[in-house]
């Protein structure tokens, strides 16, 4: 594996550890006491990882556009048709699962059917809508939106040539919808991938020196909550993937973080939505959260659990189910 590709199995197989701290939050599911230190220690990791899936996007882009000398209508005919294995098929195999698994739930559990079941039957255009938005942004796998605003940026590719490939049009673009207030759901970090694509902008290959002091900016942002202002949010984000590819170079993960396949990194993404928020609460009944020490191991097993079990979950499939897999994959 070259260095450009470790650098970018490398930021991918981090910021999936972002994803998965994300849904680890189990402030969402208690109230601990005030002024717990685990509280803030928590509170300061989450605004860290909500870079983690602008990063994903700003990737996304940099790889379909990597490619790209100028403008191409058949190149861009290749990649579409590419994503529809990659992206259209596994997006509808995993919704249509989680579907299922909630109409289950809403029919013999007692959970809230998200409007797929409605009076105790299931809908039928409540099911179609859940391939999309059940009502709160969201299609019924939450965190499958990314997959989901991510097919509609790749079909949306030649607009997005036309801005990327301009710096006066990406920064007005940018600069309009933060004036503005404009919500462009992560096209504005598609873009900004696209743009370092298209403007041959190496991410890879940058020192450690410059990896630390990224990291020193990130301290300042956890502890000013900067992460607030949109321009340097933008910036920063930049900042963040070429301190992550290039840290590459030096890291002492390399060979493990390296080598995990993406089939598997997006096999772990797809699946623990099924169940991170249920060892969120169960931690929280066991373990507690009345102390620091209680509350911060909560956060930091349910890491460890739901990792553990996406793992497990996934070498059964390859094991016993290794056609299937390569669809809940996109062949990747």
């Amino acid at each position: 594996m070259d260095s450009y590709n470790s650098g970018i199995a490398f930021s991918k197989s981090i910021l999936l550890m972002g994803v998965m701290l994300i849904h680890c939050n189990i402030l969402a599911f208690c109230e601990p006491p005030a002024g717990l230190p685990a509280v803030s220690i928590i509170e300061n990791v989450m605004i860290w990882c909500s870079y983690c899936v602008p990063l994903f996007f700003m990737i996304s882009g940099y790889l379909y556009f990597r490619s790209f000398t100028g403008f191409d209508l058949q190149l861009f005919k290749l990649k579409t048709k590419k994503r529809i294995f990659s992206l259209v098929v596994p997006y509808v195999a995993w919704t249509t699962i989680y579907a299922v698994v909630r109409v289950f739930k809403a029919l013999y559990l007692g959970y809230d059917g998200e409007g797929l079941v409605v009076d105790g039957n299931i809908s039928f255009i409540g099911f179609l809508k859940g391939y999309w938005d059940t009502g709160d942004g969201y299609p019924v796998g939450f965190q499958l939106w990314f997959v989901r605003n991510l097919i509609v940026f790749v079909l949306a590719a030649p607009v997005v040539y036309l801005f990327a490939f301009r710096y006066w049009a990406l920064c007005f673009m940018l600069l309009v919808s933060v004036v503005v207030g404009i919500n462009l759901h992560g096209l504005e970090y598609f873009t900004i991938g696209a743009a370092l694509a298209l403007h041959r902008i190496d991410i890879d290959r940058f020192s450690g020196a410059y990896c630390v002091s990224v990291l020193v900016l990130l301290a300042f942002v956890s502890l000013w909550h900067a992460a607030d202002f949109s321009v340097f949010r933008m910036a920063l984000t930049v900042a963040i993937l070429f301190a992550l590819t290039g840290a590459v170079s030096w890291s002492a993960g390399r060979s493990l973080l390296c080598r995990l396949s993406a089939g598997f990194l997006f096999f772990v993404y797809a699946v623990h939505g099924l169940y991170c928020s249920l060892i969120d609460r169960w931690l929280l009944q066991v373990v507690g959260y009345d102390t620091s020490f209680r509350l911060f191991a909560c956060f930091v097993l349910a890491l460890i659990i739901i990792m553990s079990v996406s793992t497990f979950f996934y070498w059964l499939f390859c094991r016993y189910c290794p056609g299937l897999i390569g669809i809940l994959c996109g062949r990747r």
